[in-house]
């Protein structure tokens, strides 16, 4: 399950990260960053372009998926433009021809790391702008995060660059307006397979995450 908060605050006040909080979003190679501000110059100060793009399953037994995906969005983000594009799992399917198994298959991952390049590249946005999160059908199969079945890890924009753990927050900044992005993932730590895991699992470990996160912006708007 995946939950994007949004909110907006009027401040010029900069953000740093800190030490066991968020991840960062913006980086420029496979390795932790402290900023992940995202600065959008020209045009209306109150208006930004987010693209969110949800549940494509990428299926060895639906090839046509991918391939349209590729066909599509590439070139509808380059006419768009937008200063961030979340992709909120699930990002491939994990599931059998006849549907009654549910595992994840590398080849699905593999076809979804080369389609987002593909798509990267052909909408002319710097890849450091793409957020992705995993889903439950992501999550098929994974008894543990970093084993050798969580595909999301190596092949996820978010692996590769070094993006770890289940909350992450991104701030797109306008002149003196800030709009923070974050994005929570609560699937199973340890990954059944469906039927049972069909839902979100939000840890209260998670929630504190989520209003430490959060809280820093109200301490922010009390200090100016």
């Amino acid at each position: 399950m995946l939950l994007c908060i949004f909110t907006t605050i009027s401040t010029s006040v900069s953000i740093q990260q800190e030490e066991g909080g968020a991840e960062e979003l913006i980086s420029s190679s496979p390795r932790k960053w402290e900023d992940r501000v995202i600065e959008v110059k020209g045009g209306p100060e109150s208006i930004i372009w987010i693209v969110q793009l949800s549940d494509l399953h990428f299926s060895v037994h639906h090839p046509e998926r991918a391939l349209d995906f590729k066909r599509i969005v590439g070139p509808a983000l380059k006419m768009i433009n937008p200063s961030l594009v979340l992709i909120t799992g699930d990002l491939t399917d994990g599931k059998s021809k006849d549907l009654l198994t549910m595992k994840q298959n590398e080849v699905e991952w593999i076809a979804y790391r080369n389609v987002m390049e593909d798509v990267a590249r052909r909408s002319g946005l710097d890849k450091r702008v793409f957020y992705d999160l995993r889903g439950n059908h992501d999550n098929f199969g994974v008894p543990e995060i970093g084993g050798s079945s969580d595909f999301f890890s190596n092949y996820s924009i978010n692996g590769q660059f070094g993006r770890k753990g289940n909350l992450n927050s991104v701030t797109v900044e306008t002149g003196d307006r800030k709009h923070l992005f974050v994005g929570l993932d609560s699937t199973m730590s340890a990954g059944v397979r469906g039927p049972t895991n069909l839902f979100g699992h939000p840890t209260d470990q998670l929630l504190a995450q989520i209003d430490s996160q959060l809280s820093q912006w109200d301490s922010e708007k009390e200090n100016l």
